[in-house]
């Protein structure tokens, strides 16, 4: 009982943080896209999606970490009041969900870019194939393998969870591997380098959020 309710529960935070930024961002730059388009400036479009594409991934890799580290007290924050009592399958649904924040983010721009250049087949395709590949996964752990009964509700929660997870980072890959046919993104020589920064600035972070669950003091007792 309660283990639907707690995976629908963990996928809320990552959706309400996801579209906080990107969405609204990729909605304002629709129409600039649409120009550079028109005015047949692939390049320019090209640069500016590598460009905040760096962006996001310089913000959502080490938020992603840090979400995840702290996913128990957040929970508690945001849902643990009255009889509350799924904190720690929430919780658990939270840290898979959270992983993919980074990919889901430059996913908004990408389809903006595709829609702006008049490309909706590809985009819609890949946004089927990738639901239907989640929805898949998750009932091929639950309802052939029963990872429930083996491992406990968990299991099952982290199956569906981490099918969703493995089928957007896909489909972002496929995404970007088709956008670039026509137009020309993370081309830039030191695009590798800057990934590394990403990752250490990242790990870094997971560290910074696992010191403050050990913190001694008031501190770390008010985090924990």
């Amino acid at each position: 009982d309660g283990i639907v309710a707690a995976h629908s529960y963990g996928a809320k935070l990552f959706k309400t943080i996801g579209r906080l930024v990107p969405y609204a961002i990729s909605l304002a730059m629709l129409p600039y896209f649409c120009d550079m388009v028109d005015r047949n400036d692939r390049q320019a479009l090209g640069a500016f999606i590598s460009r905040a594409s760096r962006m996001l991934l310089l913000f959502f890799f080490p938020l992603a970490i840090g979400a995840a580290v702290l996913s128990h007290p957040m929970v508690r924050i945001v849902f643990a009041h009255g009889k509350f009592n799924l904190t720690d399958w929430v919780a658990t649904a939270n840290i898979c969900y959270v992983l993919v924040l980074p990919f889901y983010s430059l996913e908004y721009f990408f389809m903006q870019g595709f829609f702006a250049d008049r490309r909706t087949v590809a985009p819609v395709v890949l946004g089927i194939a990738s639901s239907a590949l989640a929805i898949l996964l998750g009932y091929l752990a639950v309802a052939v393998f029963k990872v429930h009964l083996i491992w406990g509700p968990v299991a099952a929660i982290v199956a569906v969870a981490g099918s969703y997870v493995v089928s957007r980072i896909i489909k972002i890959a496929l995404i970007i591997r088709i956008f670039r046919r026509k137009v020309p993104v993370f081309t830039e020589p030191d695009f590798t380098r800057f990934l590394l920064k990403v990752l250490v600035v990242t790990a870094i972070t997971g560290l910074c959020a696992a010191g403050m669950l050990h913190m001694p003091g008031p501190i770390g007792a008010l985090v924990r």
